[in-house]
Parts: structure tokens; sequence; C-alpha cells
């Protein structure tokens, strides 16, 4: 027993069972990331735990009052009562009404009328607990005391009440969680759909290029060049006509380049790492630029719209590198850690001022950065990139791989070794 006079060991022992849930409650209420899911059956059982020990009740019964807060776990412990025991109903009607709490035992005046239903319900007292938190009304909590027992007193109601407002703040930071945890799947779902809007609009851009801005260049080019046999008399005028005609050409290649661009990649089909293997040969082709792609860490499922993004990072980056860096190598890396993909483009190229060309916004290699950004941080992943002048530019992308959310890069694995354009 406590030292001191009653009322000082009551609130000692409220102390107590105070300090006691608060240790408890963060085990399953996380503190550092309010998106894992939080154990309210775990809650039920220690809230249970401690009426039981510390307030001697013989049963807990908990109602529910939000959609927010699950019904499926177990919500009765203790001793047992009928559905439809009106005490424990009216108790739990007039808390979840008022927003106060209630006590009713045979020892007492029959509150509510209810003291002859005490007796059939095998009851000797029971006290009803609203359970507030940030100024909502959760839930009711109805401790018991069976018949043939004393009823609840002044000390045991006090720890109640303690124990109720603890698991009231405790429910509150639940059901915040499962709010953030259904947020967050309804941002994934439109994130989704952007991306997959995104390309299809891609698509649309290039058949319209195709249809028409480039079908009107190859019939000027094809009209020049019946002009130049026309005009093979003309030496100079033959020679201007060239011109035009390796002027057109030069922009019919540019133009092709960029519907193939624009062409949503064939991830799904061919592999992340032999499309990304692809699209680096092409740039050493065209270029001379020494080109390097390596894959490590162990491998983890992409999910689509993930692969999407990595191959439209990298082909942002490339492009970057072959209009802006004068790079002569360039390495392409995709790193998995854990539950992240990590993706490194870095090129050996003249560099630049971050900081005063991203405030500049001048350039289309701005805009490119700025699409890199977006594309990570749509995905909940970061975006970083170092530079200085004279000592290349390095592009860091992370982002986020939920378990089992796509094909694996097995199929591929081999070429890890080779993957070097």
């Amino acid at each position: 027993m406590l030292p001191g006079p009653p009322s000082t060991r009551r609130k000692a022992k409220r102390r107590q069972v105070a300090a006691r849930l608060q240790l408890l409650l963060p085990m399953f209420v996380p503190e550092d990331n309010c998106g894992q899911p939080a154990d309210l059956g775990q809650l039920l059982k220690i809230m249970w735990e401690l009426a039981s020990s510390e307030a001697k009740a013989d049963g807990l019964v908990i109602r529910f009052l939000t959609a927010g807060l699950s019904s499926a776990h177990r919500t009765s412990f203790g001793f047992r009562v009928k559905s439809e025991c009106s005490p424990v109903e009216a108790a739990v009607r007039w808390s979840s009404r008022t927003g106060q709490p209630v006590v009713l035992s045979r020892d007492a005046p029959p509150a509510m009328g209810m003291g002859r239903q005490l007796d059939q319900s095998g009851l000797a007292s029971l006290a009803s607990f609203p359970l507030i938190g940030n100024g909502q009304k959760l839930g009711v909590a109805v401790a018991l005391k069976a018949a043939r027992k004393p009823s609840f007193n002044n000390e045991q109601l006090g720890l109640l009440q303690v124990l109720c407002q603890q698991v009231a703040m405790a429910l509150a930071r639940i059901q915040l969680v499962n709010e953030v945890n259904k947020l967050k799947g309804t941002v994934e779902w439109l994130t989704m759909h952007y991306l997959d809007a995104q390309e299809k609009q891609r698509r649309k851009i290039c058949l319209d290029l195709h249809d028409g801005v480039a079908q009107w260049m190859m019939a000027a080019k094809q009209r020049i060049q019946t002009f130049d046999l026309e005009l093979r008399a003309a030496p100079e005028t033959a020679g201007r006509i060239r011109e035009v005609e390796h002027m057109l050409s030069q922009s019919i290649g540019e133009l092709r380049s960029v519907m193939a661009d624009l062409q949503p990649p064939q991830v799904g089909e061919q592999g992340l790492p032999l499309v990304l293997l692809r699209m680096i040969s092409t740039l050493s082709c065209r270029t001379g630029i020494h080109s390097h792609f390596r894959i490590t860490g162990k491998e983890q499922p992409l999910p689509p719209n993930t692969q999407v993004a990595i191959y439209r990072i990298v082909q942002e980056s490339l492009s970057n590198v072959r209009k802006h860096a004068e790079a002569k190598d360039v390495t392409v890396i995709l790193d998995h850690r854990d539950s992240r993909l990590a993706l490194t483009v870095k090129d050996n190229g003249r560099g630049f001022d971050v900081s005063r060309t991203l405030a500049s916004g001048e350039s289309d290699g701005t805009l490119g950065l700025v699409g890199i950004k977006e594309r990570a941080e749509a995905l909940a992943g970061s975006f970083d990139i170092s530079s200085r002048p004279g000592a290349g530019t390095t592009v860091s992308v992370v982002l986020p791989l939920p378990p089992g959310a796509g094909p694996s890069l097995s199929a591929v694995a081999g070429l890890n070794a080779g993957l070097r354009a």
C-alpha cells in the first residue's frame, strides 16, 4: 500500500496509472511514422488489463461512434452481458449524447430508473465514460462490476476516468493514422492516373507530329530534290537549294528523335534495364560519348509507374548531357537499397552553377530539371542535383518501392556484368 492519507494515496495511484499508460500507448500509436497502421486491438486489450487490475472492473464494453475506427476488433471483455442489456445500452446512449460520464449502482439511488435492471443483468454497478479525442466523440467505454461485488468506489472511478482520457487520445491518433492511410492511397491512385494520362498525351502529340509536321517536311524535301534536278545548270542556285535540303534533313532527323522520345517506353514488354541500355547505346552511337550502365544491390519489384518515371528521368538527364554538358563520359546507376530505388546519372562535362541556373529558369535544361523533380516528388521520392563549373554534374533520385508491387528485374539480371555501352 502506498504511504500517506487516503487522498494522497488516491492521487499517487492515479499518477501511477497515468505514467503506465504514457509508457504503453506509444507502443501501438507510432510517433515517427504516422503512416504505419496502429494496433487498435492491442490498445483495447491493454485498456481492459488496466481496468481490471487497477480499477477492479469485472467487465468492459466499448462502443465506437465514428466510422474511422474499426469495429472488427473485440469490444467486450470479462463479464459477459447480453447485447440487449438495458443498463449498459442506456448508459452508452447517455454518454454518447451528453458527452458526460454516468455511474449506475445498486448502492445508490437508482439513476435513470435502472436499479431493477442492474439486478436482472447480474451487475452491482457500471460506469460509462465518453471517449473524446480532439473534441470529437469517438466512443463510449462502460466498466462493469458483477453482482455480489462491491460497487466502484471514488478511487476506482477516478482511475477509470484517467484511463478513458488516455485511451481517447490514443484513439484520436489511431483515427488520424487511418485517415492518413486512406488519403495516401488516394494520392497514389491519382498519381498513377496522372502519369498514365501524361504518357497518353505524349503519344497523341507524337502521332499529331507524325501525321502533320513530319509529312509536310518530307514533302518539302522531296520537292526541293526535284528542283535540284531541274536547276543543275545553275550551280549557285543548286548549291543554295542543297543547303536548304540539308537543313530540312537535319530538322526531320531531330523531329523523328523528338517523336521517338515522346513514345511511351515499352518497359513492360522488354524490361527496364534493356530499354535503358538501348537508350544509352543510342546516345553513344549518335554523339560518341562513352556511356556506362550498372545495376547494384538486391533486385526489387518495380511498379509500372516507377519504371516509366525512371525511364523518363534517365531520358531527360541524357538529353541534358547531349545538349549542354559537352561531356566525354556518362554513367547511369540503378541501386536497390532495401525498399528504395536510387538512380544516379553522372557526367564529366563542363558543369554549371545549380542555384543560378535554377533561379534564372531560362534554358530548356532548367525545365528538364524541374520535370525530373516533379516526377520524383509525384512518387513520394527525392531529387538532388550537384554540379559546379568544370566539375561535371550528378543527378540523384531516390524512389520508394512498395513490396511486391511489380515485376522484378531477374529476367535481365544477366546483363549486369556487361551493361556497358
